[in-house]
């Protein structure tokens, strides 16, 4: 692995992350287990979130030993995948902008940190391919005015550019 692997925005504050059980949320999963993501989800500040655009994207997260060596796992590396949205509030929370701010599972948050600081750590992400089995899943639900067309399951990118339909 090479030692420039990770890189942060130089002007944005260090990224950071917060245990929090994430289940349903903005991006449309309504149970993130069945849609294959396991306990290995997050929840992203408006930065991060881009309006939904980071729905089914993957990160790699490593926690910074160099600014928290005594929470850090030194080697402890984590994959997630974004869903759902961690809303700002008006009392300067980790949410906020411009915080690029990750809110995860709690047993995915030991992959990298230690237990006993289940709270705020430095962390240093890139966004990574997702890696995915079975094929893309389309999720069709909808009531008589609307229909919902959810797409899971992406690998590569875990981005969705456009989709159309034909009546």
């Amino acid at each position: 692995m090479a030692t420039q692997l990770f890189t942060v925005p130089l002007k944005i504050p260090r990224p950071l992350v917060r245990t929090f059980l994430s289940f349903r949320g903005a991006c449309g999963y309504e149970n993130t287990f069945q849609a294959g993501f396991g306990t290995n989800t997050t929840t992203l500040s408006n930065a991060l979130f881009r309006g939904g655009e980071a729905c089914g994207a993957c990160c790699e997260l490593r926690c910074s030993a160099r600014l928290d060596p005594k929470w850090c796992l030194r080697r402890g590396v984590v994959t997630i995948t974004a869903t759902n949205f961690c809303p700002p509030n008006n009392n300067g929370g980790w949410c906020n902008s411009p915080r690029q701010h990750f809110d995860m599972s709690i047993p995915t948050f030991f992959h990298i940190a230690r237990q006993g600081n289940e709270g705020i750590i430095p962390v240093l992400y890139r966004r990574v391919p997702c890696k995915r089995r079975g094929g893309v899943r389309f999720t069709l639900k909808g009531q008589s005015n609307f229909n919902m067309v959810m797409i899971t399951n992406i690998g590569g990118s875990g981005d969705v550019k456009a989709m159309g339909t034909h009546a």
